[in-house]
């Protein structure tokens, strides 16, 4: 069973901006902003006003970048799961529900 702590910080996690997440990510490799900026071509501009949400991130393509440098998925960035643009490509949800729990 889980702490209050821990829930506390499962629903500050819901509560977050996608930059926020972002900062979360990055401060979790031990960089600051410009390594950030460096590895995705970017200005250290851009990543503090994606950071503090003045800058929203609205491309999936820029959000799949951001989620490879920092090796997180996109939905940990996003909060929300990924939806392909085509809908010939499926996100691999339709196969969880029969994935089973090795105990049972």
């Amino acid at each position: 069973m889980g702490t209050f702590v821990e829930s506390k910080r499962a629903h500050r996690g819901a509560e977050m901006s996608t930059g926020q997440r972002v900062a979360r990510a990055r401060r979790r490799l031990g960089w600051d902003q410009a390594q950030l900026a460096a590895a995705v071509g970017r200005s250290v501009s851009w990543v503090s006003k994606v950071e503090t949400g003045r800058l929203p991130l609205d491309r999936m393509s820029v959000l799949g970048q951001l989620a490879e440098v920092l090796d997180v998925e996109v939905i940990e960035l996003t909060g929300q799961p990924y939806r392909h643009e085509s809908s010939e490509v499926g996100s691999g949800h339709a196969a969880i529900p029969g994935l089973r729990h090795p105990s049972r």
